[in-house]
């Protein structure tokens, strides 16, 4: 995986492919949502260390926050918990462990106990 200055982000597999996909597209007061708009996020793309996540909630659910890698492997739990209202959610670079998690795309995923929702982004260190 490489960044390259025109703000691309490559990625190569084994079998000789080669991705591209700009990164600078910014996901910024996007609704990503079902029909009902339950939920909106704010967020910068990519993300960096010490970054804030605004996330609105219109729906009386409680929400968890969480990110995922790309095998979807828990990497940490951004929020429990979260009621109907405006959230700011500081994402400190770092996974459940307390390690630095690696430059590379991740899921963010609001879920409650009926809906779940999930936006991709690219973490760079």
């Amino acid at each position: 995986m490489a960044i390259n200055p025109d703000n691309y982000i490559f990625a190569g597999t084994y079998c000789a492919g080669l991705y591209r996909s700009n990164i600078q597209v910014p996901i910024a007061e996007r609704t990503i949502s079902n029909k009902d708009c339950w939920a909106m996020i704010n967020m910068p793309n990519p993300v960096r260390k010490n970054s804030l996540i605004m996330v609105k909630l219109s729906s009386g659910d409680n929400v968890n926050l969480r990110i995922y890698d790309r095998q979807g492997r828990l990497v940490k739990e951004l929020a429990q918990n979260l009621s109907r209202g405006d959230h700011g959610i500081i994402f400190n670079g770092l996974d459940d462990r307390g390690m630095s998690m690696s430059t590379g795309i991740y899921f963010l995923q609001a879920s409650s106990k009926t809906k779940s929702l999930y936006q991709k982004f690219v973490y760079l260190q």
